[in-house]
């Protein structure tokens, strides 16, 4: 997974920036409620790039905080339920 593909979404339109494929797989782990360390564990990157995705997830939805980026990221189905 190269960090710099994007993921198309359905919602895409709704915000300013595409997330890249990475900041759509930290979102949907840190919804799932893993912490930073470990997402960093699963997906093979430190925690400060961690960070990084996450904060760039927080600044492209527009949200204040990584729990505001998860509900605006279901509100616009960005985030959906795994069948």
């Amino acid at each position: 997974m190269d960090a710099g593909d994007t993921y198309s979404i359905r919602s895409l339109h709704d915000f300013d920036e595409e997330l890249t494929r990475r900041e759509l797989l930290v979102l949907k782990l840190a919804a799932k409620g893993f912490s930073n360390k470990a997402i960093a564990d699963k997906i093979f990157r430190c925690v400060k790039q961690v960070e990084h995705d996450l904060a760039e997830v927080c600044y492209k939805l527009k949200a204040v905080n990584m729990k505001n980026a998860i509900n605006i990221a279901w509100e616009r189905g960005i985030l959906r339920r795994e069948e």
